[in-house]
C-alpha cells in the first residue's frame, strides 16, 4: 500500500526531523511503523531504530538527532495481529538533520546595549516554551531569523560531506559515480551504491584480471563463478609441456602419498633430476633454460636443522646446451657429470665437476677415444667412482664405462660387450646405473630403454632393458644376458620409460619409471626385485606387479629417487600439473595456473582427461575457434565465466547474460570477450555406466534380479491337499 504525500523537514530548533503522511482512504493497512537508518533506507520493520507506530499514524517527530546526518526513513503499513507488513518501495524518504548553534543569541549579543537595557518584557511563561520564559521579546523576535540561519549554517557544514561516499544522500550517489566513469545500478540499495563507488577506482586498477571478472559478475548478478582464460587451451605447434619439478615424499613403512607438491617452476621438457646425499645435505641436480640457455643448476635440503630447499643456484655458465646431469658421492667428494652440445660445431662432449671442502673445481674426465660422448651416469661403488657413458663411433652409438678411486687415475674405458649371441644391446635412451651390495656377491645394474614391436605392423614401443655385472673387476666380464623387465605384451598399447633403480633400506632394489600404461596418460610407476637369478645366460629375475604411484590426469615423469637415510625417500619428478594461485587483490580468490600444460597431440585412450572437455578442469588444447560466438570458446581472446546459477530457469539465466556482457567488457582488456556456461541441472536423471566415459569396455548398468524359492514355505503354501484361497489366508 503506498502512502501519499510523504514529508521530511529539518526542525528549526535543530537535532530534529519532523515526518508526515497521508493514509488512502479506506486503507487495507490502518497502522504505520516508521523506521530509520542511517546510510540507507530500512529494507524491514526490524531493520534500523523505531522511530513511531501505531494505528491510523500520519506524523511523526524524530528527536535527539545528529547534525549535518542524513537519515534514512522506511513507512511499513500493517494491520492484524499478529501483523501482516505491506512493503512499498515508494514509502520512503530522507532528509537532512541540522544542528542548533543559537545564532539569535549571537545576533542579540551584536546588537548595541541601549537595545539591551530596554528589552525587559518577559512573557507570560504558560504561553511559550520552558526555555524561552527568561527571554524578552525583542530576544525572542531574533529567534526567528536565527533558527533560519542556523539551519543555513547546518547545512554549509554538510556540503563538504557530499563528496564522502559513506556520509552523501543517496540521491547524490550517481553524481558522484559519474564523476569517475561508473554506471551505477539505482536499484540497488544505497548501501550496496555506496561499496560499488568506493571499491570502484580499485576495480579500475585490477581491469584484466580475473578476480575482477567474478567479483563484477557477483556484483550484477549476484551468483558465484569462476573464470579461466582459455588462451592455454589452444594448441601451438612450438609450445611442449613445461614439466616443473616436483616432490613427493614416503614414510618409514614405504606409503607414497597421492599427490606431490611443486618443489621449483624450473622447468624443462625432458631429462629426470638427480639426487645425491653428502653429509647432512640433499643435493639436487638438474637442467633448465634461463635466458634461452641450458644450464645445471642446483638446490639443497638442509636434513639436520632448517629442513628447507636453498634457493636455486646456477652451476654450468657456458655457452654451450648443458643438460642430463649426473652425480655421486665418494669418500665426501661430490662428482657431478653432465653432456654437453655444441650448437655450431654440432658436437656432444662430457663436463664434469667436482665438490670438496665447500668448493668446485674441475673434474677429470676419461680419456675420449670416439668421435662423441654423452649422456653420463656415475655411481659410487665402495671406494670408487664407476662412470657410464653413450660414446660415438663408427659403429654408431655405444655404452663404455670407466672407473677409479678419489686419488687414482681413471683405469682405462672398456666397452659393453655385445649380448648373446653377438647381438648389440642397443642402449638407445634414459641410461640408470645403480650398485646394490649384498652380503654374498655386490652387483652392478645398467637400466635403459630401447624400442621394441609394437602391436601393429610398423608400430613400435619403449620398453626398459637391463644387464647385471656380478663381479666388480674393471673389466668386461660378469656381464649377464639383456633382461626385459617390462616387457610389452602383444598387443598392449603403451610405453615404459625413464628408469631409475635405488636400493632400499632393507638392501632390496626398487625400480620406478614413467609410463603411459591402464591408458590414462604418464605416471609414475614402481616394482621390486624379488629373487635374481645367477645364471648370467639364461637368468629369469622375479620383479613385482607394477604399482602405480602417482595419480590424476597430468603428465608425472622423469623419476628420481633417494633413500635419505632419515626414515623416509624422496621422489622427485616433472609434471605439467596447473597451480593453484591465491589472488593478491582478492584475498578469497583462488586462479588455476595452467600455463604449464603444453600442447600435445591427442590421446584417445586418455578417457578421463577427454571427460573434462567444456569443465572448468580442462587443460587440453584445440584449435583455434576464429568465430565470435558464445559457443566458440578456444580462443586466444575468450575468458569463460562458469556461473554458478541458482535458478535453472533458461529465461531468466539469458537475461542474466545478457546484462553481463556489457559490463563486463568494462572491465576486461579490449581485445577479449566473455563466454558464458550456467550450471546444469543437477537433479536430472543420468544414465551411468560401468568403465570411463567413452572406453570401448563401458556399457551402461542394467537393473537385474533373481528369484531365491524356499521350498519349505512353498510346501506350506501350495501342498497338494490344500485350496489356493487357504494358502492365501
Amino acid at each position: 500500500m503506498r502512502l501519499t504525500a510523504i514529508t521530511a523537514e529539518a526542525h528549526a530548533s535543530g537535532n530534529q526531523i519532523d515526518l508526515s503522511w497521508q493514509l488512502p482512504t479506506g486503507a487495507e493497512f490502518p497502522n504505520v511503523r516508521v523506521m530509520r537508518r542511517e546510510g540507507s533506507y530500512p529494507t524491514h520493520p526490524n531493520d534500523g531504530s523505531l522511530v513511531a507506530e501505531g494505528p491510523g499514524l500520519q506524523t511523526a517527530q524524530d528527536n535527539n538527532l545528529k547534525s549535518e546526518t542524513v537519515y534514512y526513513y522506511s513507512l511499513f503499513p500493517y494491520r492484524g495481529d499478529p501483523r501482516e507488513y505491506d512493503y512499498e518501495r515508494r514509502n520512503r524518504i530522507a532528509a537532512v538533520a541540522t544542528g542548533y548553534y543559537d545564532h539569535g543569541e549571537r545576533m542579540y549579543e551584536l546588537l548595541p546595549a541601549v537595545y539591551h537595557r530596554y528589552d525587559t518584557e518577559l512573557p507570560n511563561p504558560a504561553e511559550v516554551a520552558p526555555e524561552d520564559s527568561e527571554k524578552a521579546q525583542l530576544r525572542r523576535m531574533l529567534d526567528i531569523p536565527g533558527g533560519q540561519l542556523d539551519q543555513l549554517y547546518s547545512l554549509a557544514r554538510f556540503l563538504p560531506k557530499t563528496r564522502d561516499t559513506r556520509q552523501t544522500p543517496g540521491d547524490v550517489l550517481p553524481l558522484l559515480a559519474q564523476w569517475i566513469g561508473w554506471k551505477t545500478d539505482t536499484l540497488l540499495e544505497y548501501e550496496s551504491q555506496r561499496n560499488e563507488i568506493r571499491n570502484a577506482p580499485h576495480l579500475y586498477h585490477s581491469v584484466g584480471i580475473i578476480p575482477t571478472i567474478g567479483a563484477t559478475v557477483k556484483r550484477i548478478s549476484g551468483w558465484e563463478s569462476r573464470s579461466k582464460e582459455f588462451v592455454h587451451n589452444v594448441h601451438l605447434s612450438n609450445a611442449p609441456e613445461r614439466l616443473n619439478l616436483w616432490a613427493m615424499r614416503a614414510g618409514s613403512g614405504g606409503v607414497w602419498p597421492t599427490t606431490g607438491e611443486l618443489l621449483s617452476l624450473d622447468h624443462a621438457f625432458d631429462g629426470r633430476p638427480e639426487l645425491v646425499r653428502q653429509g647432512d645435505t640433499l643435493w639436487l641436480f638438474y637442467h633448465t633454460p634461463r635466458n634461452d640457455q641450458w644450464d645445471i643448476w642446483y638446490k639443497t635440503y638442509d636434513i639436520g636443522t632448517s629442513q628447507t630447499w636453498s634457493p636455486s643456484q646456477r652451476l654450468s655458465n657456458l655457452t654451450t646446451v648443458d643438460k642430463h646431469p649426473s652425480a655421486s658421492n665418494v669418500d665426501d667428494t661430490l662428482w657431478l657429470f653432465w653432456t654437453s652440445f655444441d650448437e655450431d660445431s654440432q658436437l656432444w662432449s662430457l663436463n664434469g665437476e667436482t665438490l670438496n671442502g665447500g668448493n668446485w673445481s674441475s673434474a677429470e674426465l676419461p680419456t675420449a677415444s670416439g668421435e662423441q660422448r654423452r649422456q653420463p651416469v656415475a655411481t659410487a661403488v665402495g671406494d670408487s667412482l664407476w662412470l657410464f657413458w653413450l660414446e660415438r663411433s663408427s659403429e654408431g652409438w655405444r655404452l663404455q664405462y670407466d672407473s677409479r678411486t678419489n686419488l687414482a687415475p681413471w683405469g682405462g674405458q672398456i666397452a659393453l660387450p655385445d649380448d648373446v649371441g653377438g647381438l648389440n644391446p642397443r642402449v638407445e635412451e634414459d641410461l640408470h646405473v645403480v650398485f646394490q651390495p649384498p652380503l654374498a656377491s655386490p652387483r652392478l645394474f645398467i637400466f635403459w630403454v630401447r624400442k621394441s614391436t609394437g602391436p601393429s605392423p610398423g608400430q613400435q614401443r619403449w620398453e626398459i632393458a637391463y644387464r647385471v655385472k656380478t663381479n666388480l673387476n674393471q673389466d668386461a666380464s660378469g656381464w649377464s644376458n639383456v633382461r626385459v623387465i617390462s616387457k610389452t605384451p602383444v598387443g598392449a598399447d603403451w610405453h615404459d620409460k625413464q628408469p631409475f633403480a635405488f636400493v632400499n633400506g632393507a638392501g632390496e632394489l626398487e625400480l620406478f619409471w614413467a609410463s603411459n600404461r591402464e591408458q590414462q596418460g604418464w605416471s609414475i610407476w614402481r616394482s621390486r626385485l624379488t629373487s635374481f637369478d645367477a645364471n648370467l645366460i639364461a637368468g629369469n629375475d622375479t620383479w613385482e606387479v607394477p604399482q602405480r604411484v602417482t595419480d590424476g590426469m597430468y603428465t608425472q615423469s622423469h623419476p628420481a629417487i633417494l633413500d635419505a637415510g632419515i626414515s623416509e625417500q624422496w621422489l622427485i619428478y616433472r609434471s605439467n600439473e596447473h597451480l593453484l594461485q591465491q589472488s593478491a587483490v582478492y584475498g578469497a580468490t583462488t586462479i588455476v595456473d595452467e600455463r604449464y600444460n603444453g600442447s600435445l597431440s591427442a590421446d584417445l585412450r586418455h578417457t578421463e582427461k577427454h571427460a573434462q572437455r567444456g569443465n572448468y578442469d580442462d587443460f587440453q588444447t584445440y584449435s583455434y575457434d576464429t568465430k565470435q560466438e558464445n559457443e566458440d570458446w578456444y580462443a586466444r581472446d575468450t575468458v569463460g565465466v562458469y556461473l554458478n546459477n541458482d535458478t535453472l530457469d533458461e529465461t531468466a539465466i539469458a537475461q542474466n547474460i545478457e546484462r553481463l556482457t556489457p559490463v563486463l567488457k568494462e572491465f576486461m582488456p579490449l581485445t577479449d570477450r566473455a563466454v558464458f556456461m550456467s550450471r546444469a541441472d543437477q537433479h536430472s536423471d543420468y544414465v551411468y555406466s560401468y568403465g570411463q566415459p567413452l572406453d570401448s569396455d563401458s556399457h551402461t548398468i542394467t537393473e537385474s534380479y533373481n528369484d531365491e524359492l524356499n521350498g519349505v514355505l512353498v510346501e506350506t503354501l501350495f501342498s497338494p491337499d490344500a485350496d489356493f484361497n487357504d494358502a492365501l489366508e
